[in-house]
């Protein structure tokens, strides 16, 4: 996987391919060796958007370890949760959930509850169910996969802000603003630590750190994180970009409620003191 960590996508396809013809005219019989091959190849073609070449090296993975260990065996997870993931980015979320509940099932068994491989099992789940619009759902699996994570890693840890950074928007949206805002606070901490403050992945974080303040309306404290989102997007994506014209939108937006509002007060105070001098 060398290559493909390097993004020479081709030429790890390639190697995938000449490791697998030269496994085929051996005499070896090392059927994990073979299943590998078919997960590295699945996994480069999806990266190259070949999603129906990816699942057929997935299947074919799935297949081959079951074929031989079983359909309990624990060594099919990673392919499925690849497949399932195929599906999801299809649309196709209830085939997906299948999928992951099969996952599940053989990570919770046979590797135990304290694997971070389940906790990617639960947190998937739960962006299907979020994407599904069964928020209580999604809630209840990105909750499970913190509670593993937190057990197994260091509380800022760079995995748990994406399940952090979800579970916010949820709070957000059932207006559980307190909760949203300790979510995303630990997110907006988490990735500066991590990624400096010049990431896109941080400017995310700044950008919706204001939309939970705009949806409680402190609009002057939604103000300076629109304001830094928009200025970190515009130096990593350009003016051009939808998501910098996204946060230039919601910059303005903000800008002009405070001035209609500070125009309101000043109007009142007028009005309170021609009344007092009269």
């Amino acid at each position: 996987m060398a290559l493909y960590d390097k993004g020479k996508l081709d030429e790890a396809l390639q190697h995938f391919q000449e490791c697998l013809s030269i496994y085929s005219h051996s005499k070896m019989d090392d059927t994990e060796m073979m299943a590998n091959i078919f997960l590295g190849m699945g996994i480069v073609y999806y990266a190259q958007g070949q999603e129906t070449a990816a699942m057929e090296q997935y299947e074919r993975c799935v297949e081959t370890l079951e074929d031989k260990f079983g359909k309990s065996y624990p060594g099919t997870v990673s392919a499925l949760v690849n497949m399932a993931l195929v599906l999801s980015n299809q649309g196709r979320y209830d085939e997906s959930l299948k999928v992951f509940f099969k996952a599940q099932k053989l990570a919770e068994n046979i590797l135990g509850e304290d694997r971070l491989s389940l906790a990617d099992v639960y947190h998937n789940i739960g962006v299907i169910y979020d994407k599904q619009g069964k928020l209580d759902y999604a809630l209840q699996f990105y909750e499970k996969s913190l509670r593993i994570r937190e057990r197994l890693q260091e509380d800022d840890h760079p995995s748990l802000a994406l399940t952090y950074e979800n579970m916010a928007m949820i709070m957000k949206d059932q207006n559980k603003v307190k909760k949203a805002l300790e979510y995303q606070t630990k997110v907006v901490l988490i990735r500066k630590k991590y990624m400096g403050g010049n990431q896109f992945d941080y400017a995310l974080s700044l950008h919706n750190m204001g939309l939970i303040h705009l949806k409680d309306n402190k609009l002057d404290m939604a103000l300076p994180f629109f304001s830094k989102a928009h200025k970190l997007r515009i130096q990593i994506l350009g003016e051009d970009h939808e998501l910098t014209k996204s946060s230039q939108n919601l910059l303005e937006e903000v800008e002009k409620r405070i001035n209609d509002r500070k125009k309101k007060v000043s109007s009142v105070s007028a009005h309170t003191s021609l009344v007092t001098i009269k």
